[in-house]
């Protein structure tokens, strides 16, 4: 089941970590052993960064249904306002399942990390 309004604030050019414990729709832990993960924050219809299991997104505990997405400080360098972040599941069989929702707040870094 998505987890919607996952929203927080952060500073432009901040390294920040995303933890995210996916459940069914149950409320039971999700199972993520051959699972894939894709997560994309977007500002104005304008990706402005992506991850996924392969880059940016660590399954910190499998049978737990953990994860932890990590945003580099490039990530939003120079960005700041409102965006958009989404993480979707792709089980074994290919079945897509939007996971978590919510909005980021990018507030502008007042040093040029």
């Amino acid at each position: 089941m998505a987890q919607v309004n996952q929203n927080f604030t952060m500073y432009s050019g901040n390294s920040e970590y995303i933890y995210v414990n996916i459940t069914d729709k149950t409320g039971k832990a999700e199972q993520l052993e051959g699972c894939t993960l894709k997560w994309a924050m977007k500002q104005n219809g304008k990706t402005i960064a992506s991850k996924d299991s392969t880059n940016g997104i660590g399954i910190t505990d499998s049978t737990a249904g953990r994860v932890c997405i990590k945003l580099q400080p490039a990530d939003t360098h120079l960005i700041s306002g409102s965006c958009n972040h989404e993480l979707v599941l792709i089980d074994g069989d290919g079945n897509v399942t939007t996971v978590m929702t919510g909005n980021i707040n990018i507030l502008q870094s007042l040093l040029d990390n």
